[in-house]
């Protein structure tokens, strides 16, 4: 079940890197990240650090 969630997300950003919206750079580091042995749930976690970001997962004042 797992390669078939990993196959689906490399399917999903390469549709996502081939409408341009996300860079070739951010494509290719997530592909990478998907076949590294990094649980899915972590590889789709936030970016930002926790003490960065409030509990609802945006910064403050961001707008």
């Amino acid at each position: 079940m797992e390669s078939v969630q990993r196959e689906l997300m490399s399917v999903l950003l390469g549709k996502i890197h081939s409408l341009g919206l996300i860079s070739k750079t951010t494509y290719l580091n997530a592909e990478d990240g998907l076949y590294s042995g990094k649980g899915l749930p972590e590889l789709l976690g936030p970016v930002r650090q926790e003490k960065e970001a409030g509990g609802d997962g945006y910064t403050q004042g961001a707008r």
